[in-house]
C-alpha cells in the first residue's frame, strides 16, 4: 500500500476491512470527492521530492479521480504535473508537449528522470545535499541605523572606538 492510502487501513483487522475502507474512501464518487482531488491535483509540487516520489502522488490522485467517476485527459494530466515541478524540469516538460503530440505520464516520467538524473550536480538541493544559505550585500558606509554594522573607523581601530559625532569627523 502506498503511503497516502495507509492511513485507511489502521485499525482493520482483515483484509476484507482494509478493503471495505479503502474502496469506500477512494470509490465516492461525490461532486465534492471530485472537487477535492481536483483541487489537490492542482496544488501538487514536487517541492524537494524526486521525479518518481512525485509522480507516485501523481498517480494516487489519477487513480482516485477515474474511481471517483472524473478521469482527466492525458492533456489535463500532462499540465498539473508539468505546473508542479521544480522550475529547472519545467523547461523539458514544456518542450516536450509543445509538439502537440500526446504524452502519457509514463513518458514524461522517463524524460524527468533522465534529466533529474544530468541535473543532479548542478542542483544538489533537490536532494536534500544542501541547506539554503542567506547572503548579505552591503555598500560598507555608514553604521545605517545601528544595525549592527560599525563605521569604517571602527573596523580600522581609529578614534578611540568612536565613528562620527554630530556630522563631525574624529581626527
Amino acid at each position: 500500500m502506498s503511503d497516502e492510502v495507509l492511513h485507511l487501513a489502521l485499525g482493520r483487522h482483515t483484509s476484507a476491512d482494509i478493503w471495505a475502507s479503502v474502496s469506500s474512501a477512494l470509490g465516492s464518487t461525490s461532486e465534492a470527492r471530485c472537487i477535492n482531488l481536483l483541487g489537490q491535483f492542482q496544488h501538487l509540487r514536487q517541492g524537494n521530492s524526486t521525479i518518481a516520489d512525485y509522480l507516485a502522488r501523481v498517480g494516487v490522485l489519477v487513480e482516485s479521480l477515474i474511481q471517483a467517476g472524473r478521469p482527466l485527459s492525458l492533456m489535463e494530466q500532462t499540465l498539473y504535473v508539468t505546473r508542479g515541478l521544480r522550475p529547472e524540469l519545467k523547461s523539458l516538460a514544456t518542450s516536450l508537449t509543445a509538439s502537440g503530440a500526446q504524452v502519457t505520464l509514463s513518458n514524461l516520467s522517463d524524460f524527468l528522470q533522465a534529466h533529474e538524473f544530468i541535473l543532479v550536480d548542478d542542483y544538489p538541493m533537490a536532494n536534500g545535499a544542501a541547506s539554503p544559505v542567506a547572503l548579505y550585500a552591503g555598500t560598507g558606509r555608514g553604521s545605517h541605523g545601528g544595525c549592527g554594522r560599525q563605521s569604517s573607523n571602527q573596523h580600522r581601530g581609529g578614534g578611540g572606538g568612536r565613528g562620527k559625532r554630530d556630522g563631525q569627523q574624529q581626527r
